[in-house]
């Protein structure tokens, strides 16, 4: 029932914020305590003050925290004294956080944004934790900056996820004015001639999140009259698609037992499911994978049976024997470690940079990259004698191929090939000597092509 206290526009964003709490389910963490965080804009005034006349009927604790991140000099200890005297007049707990945001940003190597989120995010639990009379942390996010962030992850090329735009309920953090946009905010406060503060960076373009706000989004009018309302309708189909998507990867994920899985069973998995299986299991390993590595990932499962992929953090996602794993990476990649293992065909040997696989796959589809993924060779041109077997790269190694003998050394010169890759990569030999070194040519004596296997070595 509308208010007589209240203007007609702060009466539809009360009953909009009152629509949001139900649907969301919010009333239980708000009336168990809210934490508000209060940077004095016009999103988090409106937010604590309908959180106020909300509390007028529902009694519970709030409390407005501001967090002055040292970035804005003057105008920042101006928002921190607006602040603290608008919660004074409100009655309203008021708690000040001072940090050195730009201090941060330069030791942990991050943006300033990024900096700045995290410690507020910080100071937020630090203050919930340690109390008993609040339950949720209240930001004051609304439809247009669900917009600006729809906008921001598609240019990004993000998944389902990202586009579901900002979650109004995350753990214990709720976004109750998440349904109203920026116009009708601040139409709100003006009708009810309630004060707020303006952060002068916002109108910054140099910023990505600003140049879409004044920029992109003005625009949009012209294709759409509420293109805060289209995003929000986009962004509630993907949430619950992207909902049902993960309970199924929830449930994908128990083929994985004791760290490893079968690579059948991946490869039968829809890719929407095996990037979120890979994705989780990458987190859990200590990887945190981009986009790239699951596509990368996804097709070799899909398409190989024996790899070796290189992922962030030193480690390594292995494929051996049809069975996949993450593993980290061996310390011996970077040191000299003596090498001698025979070799039998289809019987993938790995090594602490990779795998080594020799078989009768007779493919000419070969590359001769060092840096590639993958360095295949199919060893027609060779006489075999004897068993093969791999080893280490020894001083004054040479073979002939090309029509020439060739020094080892002078090869990985040429190629510019590091000192440490030089050490791990192994080299193919028989009784006569060295076969094949992964990158190069294959000795050329005059071998039998009828009867010529292929070697890999995957890194």
């Amino acid at each position: 029932m509308a208010d007589n206290r209240y203007g007609e526009k702060m009466q539809t964003a009360y009953d909009r914020f009152l629509a949001t709490v139900k649907e969301f389910g919010m009333e239980e963490k708000i009336r168990s305590g809210v934490l508000v965080g209060f940077s004095g804009g016009p999103d988090s005034v409106l937010l604590l003050t309908l959180l106020l006349r909300y509390r007028e009927a529902h009694p519970f604790e709030i409390v407005a925290v501001h967090v002055h991140h040292g970035i804005r000099g003057d105008n920042a200890d101006r928002d921190a004294a607006f602040t603290e005297e608008f919660c004074k007049r409100c009655g309203v707990a008021f708690i000040l956080k001072k940090a050195d945001v730009p201090a941060i940003a330069r030791e942990k190597k991050l943006g300033i944004e990024e900096a700045a989120r995290n410690v507020r995010y910080s100071f937020f639990d630090d203050i919930i934790s340690g109390r008993s009379d609040i339950a949720a942390i209240a930001l004051g996010h609304n439809a247009t900056d669900n917009l600006e962030t729809v906008i921001f992850h598609l240019m990004r090329g993000c998944g389902t996820g990202g586009l579901g735009g900002i979650p109004p309920v995350r753990d214990r953090v709720i976004r109750p004015l998440i349904a109203l946009s920026k116009s009708e905010i601040l139409s709100a406060l003006k009708e009810s001639d309630i004060p707020f503060v303006l952060d002068e960076t916002n109108a910054d373009t140099a910023y990505t999140r600003n140049y879409i706000r004044h920029e992109i989004l003005p625009r949009l009018s012209h294709i759409s009259s509420s293109p805060e309302v289209s995003a929000q309708r986009v962004c509630r189909n993907l949430i619950c698609d992207n909902d049902y998507i993960e309970s199924s990867a929830s449930f994908a994920y128990g083929a994985i037992e004791n760290g490893s899985a079968d690579v059948q069973a991946l490869s039968k998995m829809h890719p929407a499911i095996l990037s979120r299986v890979l994705l989780r299991w990458g987190k859990e390993n200590g990887c945190a994978l981009m986009q790239t590595h699951l596509e990368k990932l996804c097709n070799l499962i899909f398409n190989k049976r024996h790899f070796s992929y290189h992922l962030p953090n030193r480690m390594r996602f292995l494929c051996k024997d049809g069975v996949c794993r993450f593993i980290h990476e061996n310390e011996a990649c970077t040191s000299k470690k003596e090498l001698f293992v025979r070799i039998a065909p289809e019987d993938p040997f790995e090594l602490p940079c990779g795998l080594f696989l020799l078989s009768e796959d007779k493919n000419d589809n070969f590359s001769s990259n060092i840096y590639n993924f993958s360095i295949k060779a199919n060893l027609r041109s060779a006489i075999i004698k004897g068993e093969l077997f791999l080893r280490n790269r020894r001083e004054g190694d040479c073979y002939f191929y090309g029509g020439m003998t060739h020094k080892l050394k002078k090869l990985f010169s040429d190629k510019k090939i590091p000192l440490q890759v030089r050490e791990s990569l192994p080299i193919l030999c028989d009784e006569k000597g060295i076969v094949w070194v992964p990158g190069f040519g294959v000795r050329d004596d005059g071998g039998d092509e009828e009867n010529a296997w292929t070697a890999a070595f995957y890194y």
